[in-house]
């Protein structure tokens, strides 16, 4: 499925489904449409950028599932600090960024 409405996703969460988004990259995407093509796994890929998550975030307010590759620094924080929290401080958030040095 490529675009689901509100009231799709509504209508398949109350049925017991789910939407999932899985973020992909092309060659990653190319591996999972045709893996005959690809004998040897490839690697996951690095964390999308801040802007592909951002649009991710959107589709999750909307009632999505979201799934990408996550480091593993942030699995820890997210263990130690609790979904919301570890939300909030994610890579690109503003509001928890700190120079290294007092800038005088």
């Amino acid at each position: 499925m490529t675009d689901a409405s509100k009231t799709a996703i509504r209508q398949i969460t109350e049925q017991g489904g789910e939407v999932k988004l899985i973020h992909r990259t092309p060659l990653k995407l190319k591996e999972h449409m045709y893996p005959e093509k690809y004998p040897i796994p490839l690697l996951d890929p690095i964390t999308p950028y801040w802007k592909v998550k951002k649009l991710m975030r959107k589709e999750e307010d909307r009632g999505l599932s979201i799934s990408y590759p996550k480091p593993k620094w942030l699995i820890e924080d997210i263990k130690s600090l609790g979904e919301e929290e570890a939300r909030s401080k994610q890579i690109g958030s503003k509001a928890t960024f700190e120079f290294p040095v007092p800038i005088v």
